[in-house]
Formats: C-alpha cells, structure tokens, sequence
C-alpha cells in the first residue's frame, strides 16, 4: 500500500488529539501559561471517554478500506 502508515489519516491518536484540542478551545478560559496548558491538556486527555476510543479501534479497518478506495486501490478481502 503506498500510503504510509505514519499517515495521520490512518492514526487513530490523530482523532485523539483532535478531541482534546476541540475540548481545549470550549473551555470557558483558556490556559496562559505553560503549567496551565500542560495541566489542561492531561485533565481534557484523561477525560476522552474509553468506549469512544474502543469506537475508534473498531473502525480502523473501515477507515483503511475508506482510504484505499478514494485512492483506487483494491480492498483486501
């Protein structure tokens, strides 16, 4: 597959990461210093539910024939 596996399309932590910068930006206020930050980071981190990111592990197969397919490459089967 040419596509690397490095990829962030093929990363679930990618998806992670997203939800804890999404989260970071709803907070009503937003961390200004660096303590502040790292603290806000671990605190929206362990707050990712565990069934969203089972959720997520799950679907990776899907995501990868998703990808294969916008590409044109054959699905395994």
């Amino acid at each position: 597959m040419p596509h690397p596996s490095t990829s962030p399309d093929m990363n679930p932590i990618e998806k992670c990461w997203r939800y804890v910068k999404q989260a970071l930006h709803r907070r009503e206020r937003q961390p200004t210093t660096e303590a502040e930050v790292w603290q806000a980071v671990t605190e929206e981190w362990e707050a990712i539910p565990q069934a969203w990111i089972n959720l997520l592990i799950l679907k990776q197969e899907h995501w990868v024939n998703v990808l294969m397919q916008r590409h044109g490459w054959s699905t395994p089967n």
